[in-house]
């Protein structure tokens, strides 16, 4: 009381920061900023993010309908060649061939992939009486006769394929196709026998099925742990194959031959221990999505810009 007069209660008055009092909407005004900033963000990489598991995806199915197509190309190669070769053996008399091989002529067109196929009329002394190759080296004198084929076709008769067979004449991987004939039943006169060439078929391949995802094929036999690739030099040896990803799947992204990431995808030939894959670069396959966040950044940036900076 103040000379007998009551005195009114003074307000209570809250200490308030500077700032806080200079600046209250421009703090409002960061905060939605930088909210706003967070959320273009997080929507930039959730869509890089799904946008870039999208083209893995529908990279790998692409690369599994190739490695589709090009394994019915190699089966329908194997196929055409034994039917040209029965269609030989069938000849009445081809025996006289090791008799009389002057005049003899075979010719032998491209099976698929198999770009320079060679067929062999062999005596069973491992020797050529005749060829669909001219070269020298084909005729030297029982240049058969330890393969591992031509035991084979003069003790089972019925035409069959060695998959991961040599040709003797040229020392290369080579898929055989062979069948003994004429003489009789248990001693054939000889065997008729067409090689195509392993080396050179996933180019081929390759060569035959690649677009802009710059896609390597690859062949693995996987009773041999060997392999044929458009990308790593030709025929590897298990020694080296065992790098290969493709040993422990059958799609998915892993290291190429040749160093580069790859999403391959693959598919077996029939009747065969063959699996072919065809790998598309990774960087190629996903170009598309980082153009996509390049362009969605700068929109991103460009609409904060209008909201205004801090």
């Amino acid at each position: 009381m103040l000379g007998g007069l009551p005195v009114a209660p003074q307000p209570t008055r809250r200490w308030l920061p500077s700032w806080s009092r200079r600046r209250p909407m421009r703090v409002y005004l960061v905060g939605i900023w930088l909210a706003a900033a967070l959320a273009v963000a997080g929507a930039i990489g959730y869509g890089f993010v799904w946008s870039a598991g999208q083209a893995r995806a529908e990279a790998i199915e692409r690369m599994t309908f190739r490695a589709d197509k090009a394994a019915e190309s190699v089966a329908a190669g194997v196929v055409d060649s034994r039917a040209a070769l029965e269609a030989v053996i069938a000849q009445p008399e081809l025996e006289a061939v090791f008799v009389t091989p002057e005049g003899c002529s075979l010719t032998l067109p491209a099976a698929g992939p198999f770009l320079e196929p060679r067929m062999d009329l062999v005596g069973r002394d491992g020797s050529v009486a005749c060829t669909s190759d001219s070269s020298p080296r084909v005729r030297g004198q029982g240049v058969h006769q330890d393969s591992a084929w031509f035991d084979r076709a003069l003790h089972t008769g019925d035409a069959h394929v060695d998959w991961d067979g040599t040709d003797p004449a040229t020392g290369q991987s080579a898929v055989v196709v062979a069948a003994a004939f004429g003489g009789t039943p248990t001693r054939p006169a000889g065997a008729a026998a067409i090689f195509l060439p392993s080396a050179a078929t996933a180019m081929t391949l390759a060569d035959d099925l690649v677009s802009t995802d710059h896609a390597t094929s690859t062949l693995v036999d996987e009773s041999s742990t060997t392999i044929v690739s458009s990308s790593g030099g030709g025929v590897l040896p298990s020694a080296d194959a065992g790098a290969f990803g493709g040993f422990d799947a059958v799609d998915g992204e892993w290291a190429g031959l040749d160093g580069a990431q790859r999403l391959f995808g693959s598919a077996e030939v029939a009747d065969s221990p063959w699996r072919v894959f065809m790998g598309a670069e990774r960087s190629a396959a996903v170009a598309s999505v980082h153009g996509a966040l390049v362009r969605e950044a700068w929109i991103g940036l460009l609409a904060l810009g209008l909201v205004g900076r801090p």
